[in-house]
């Protein structure tokens, strides 16, 4: 997922309790360090999800789509956000 610099810093105050998850996955999130949208994204880029204890493959699916809609409501240009963005698998 790519996101600018001033998409990012914006996201970096903001909780991952925003984001449309389960709990589980906010305990899971919050029990490796992982607080802000901003500290999310940027586990999402370096690819460290994967190495999250507790977190498999269907969370973390469900945290890039959480993550996906919860930009794309809050982006001021959403077809400019949904063209920036890779492709979520």
């Amino acid at each position: 997922m790519r996101i600018s610099f001033v998409a990012y810093e914006k996201l970096n105050n903001n909780s991952v309790d925003e984001l449309e998850l389960k709990e589980s996955i906010r305990n899971c999130l919050r029990r490796n360090g992982i607080y802000y949208i901003g500290d999310l994204v940027e586990a999402i880029d370096k690819d460290a999800l994967k190495k999250v204890r507790g977190l498999g493959v269907k969370m973390e699916k469900q945290i890039k789509n959480a993550l996906f809609n919860y930009e794309l409501c809050n982006a001021a240009d959403p077809i400019d956000f949904i063209m920036s963005c890779s492709k979520i698998a």
